[in-house]
């Protein structure tokens, strides 16, 4: 696509075809086209346009949804192409019928758009958008809904937010899951990173880049900063305790595949305009595979003082701070009980967490190219792991995993390194969030144990009286998380 002319010599899907001929009808001067707007083979390019796709969504003048067939099919009733229309009407007086609309999005519902990891932001954060699909056309805008089968702008009033009938078609999927501003509250993460991870993308190392955009939404809206998918504007230490709930039927959960490490490397670009290839880091939910119920991803908002220092790493090796220097005030949505706990607690488990300064990015290292490692002091012991307990080596049980594969699947046994990340929280109460003595760790592998580069394999909790009598057990070590 770098070359000139290139889209003279090519076909372009019919479904193309027919945008830009409903584009020129509505009087519109400009169509963008993700697949030929972004220069396809500059990776480049991608690193430059792929994080701005929010902006492209909602400040367009509307967003033309193609959710019948393939790119091949065309949209249906346009320029010629065929659609297929079902719908029984019974006349029962002069000007009074009864229209059979029980199957409102049923065509929407069928569609492979509806599965795939590139449209969920496009669908939120489009601010009006025109869905086509084989059987009828649908308009969703933040302040009405219409679709072809009931004609609601002939009702007496205009079907706007809080009507009952609006209220009715936002439970339709085709229009529950497209929005406007008002899907991108921060409280509403986790269960957006939820649905997104129950899509399927053609290729996986799309897997930030396709929720950019959410996340850029959710960072204006609220004034969150994000790093791989995890706001470092609050509770970052304990976001990295997260953890997947999922059931299954116990003839179903065989052919479910099983979390796994995401293999594929991601693009990132740094200030001065280079393109890297890095691996996803398995501290991130980014990171795996197979996780569709990813939970307390995105912590409450309560601003509290981290147990840990933690700092992330680049490329060659230098320690940077989470946030941006001007990161902005937050305030919390819950009281905050420490129970008793204050730092003498903690401390008799926790070492100096300071980063040595010639660890440390400066201006004269130049730029800053992320590596996705988070570079951290903590405190690190070898125990036992049986049916999700964890114990020491006087068998006594100290903690257990947080939930992450299929209970009837094969769970990790045996000695395992465990790391502390933050102390637990208990926020059941939405009004107050309690502190706990309890820990929140991660069971991890080696990548390098000389240079103590460790992957996470999964989270648990640990009473932090047990893990004070650890003793000599514990060490206190500075640790790379991959």
């Amino acid at each position: 696509m770098t070359k000139p002319n290139f889209l003279d010599i090519q076909v372009l899907p019919k479904t193309i075809v027919d945008a830009i001929e409903l584009t020129k009808e509505m009087g519109v001067d400009h169509l963008w086209i993700d697949r030929l707007c972004v220069v396809q083979d500059s990776d480049a390019d991608k690193a430059v346009q792929i994080p701005q796709m929010d902006l492209i969504y909602s400040r367009a003048t509307l967003t033309i949804v193609a959710v019948s067939g393939a790119t091949l099919d065309g949209l249906a009733g346009i320029n010629g192409t065929n659609r297929t229309i079902s719908q029984k009407v019974a006349r029962v007086a002069d000007e009074f019928s009864l229209m059979d609309v029980l199957q409102l999005d049923q065509s929407y519902q069928d569609s492979r758009w509806t599965t795939r990891g590139w449209t969920f932001q496009e669908g939120l954060c489009s601010s009006r958008t025109l869905i086509i699909t084989s059987t009828q056309v649908f308009w969703s805008c933040e302040s009405a809904k219409y679709c072809e089968s009931i004609a609601f702008e002939d009702f007496p009033t205009t079907v706007a937010p809080n009507d009952i009938v609006f209220n009715v078609l936002s439970g339709h999927r085709v229009f529950g899951e497209f929005g406007g501003s008002n899907n991108f509250a921060y409280e509403e993460l986790n269960s957006m990173i939820k649905s997104y991870c129950g899509r399927k993308l053609t290729v996986q190392a799309d897997m930030l880049d396709a929720f950019t955009g959410v996340l850029r939404r959710v960072a204006v809206n609220t004034g969150h900063e994000f790093y791989w998918g995890h706001s470092v504007s609050v509770r970052f230490d304990e976001s990295l305790a997260w953890f997947n709930i999922v059931w299954y039927r116990d003839q179903e959960w065989p052919k479910q595949d099983l979390p796994a490490r995401r293999r594929e490397l991601h693009r990132v670009q740094s200030s001065n305009g280079d393109v890297h290839l890095i691996q996803f880091p398995s501290w991130s939910w980014l990171g795996w595979n197979h996780v569709l119920g990813i939970s307390r991803a995105a912590p409450r908002q309560v601003m509290l003082e981290p147990e840990l220092e933690i700092t992330r790493l680049s490329l060659d090796g230098k320690a940077m701070k989470l946030g941006s220097t001007e990161e902005k005030k937050l305030e919390s949505v819950s009281r905050i009980d420490m129970c008793g706990i204050d730092r003498s607690t903690s401390a008799r488990w926790k070492g100096d967490t300071a980063i040595d300064p010639s660890l440390r990015h400066t201006d004269r290292d130049g730029d800053f190219r992320d590596s996705g490692h988070l570079l951290f002091w903590t405190s690190h012991a070898i125990l036992d792991l049986e049916e999700d307990k964890i114990y020491n080596d006087a068998r006594e049980e100290v903690g257990e995993l947080k939930s992450f594969w299929n209970h009837k699947s094969q769970q990790p046994t045996g000695k395992h390194s465990f790391i502390v990340v933050s102390r637990k929280h208990n926020d059941d109460d939405f009004k107050v969030l309690r502190a706990e003595k309890k820990l929140n760790v991660l069971a991890v592998e080696w990548d390098d144990p000389v240079k103590r580069v460790a992957s996470r394999i999964c989270a648990g909790t640990v009473d932090e009286e047990a893990w004070v009598a650890l003793g000599e057990q514990r060490e206190w070590i500075l640790v790379t998380l991959a």
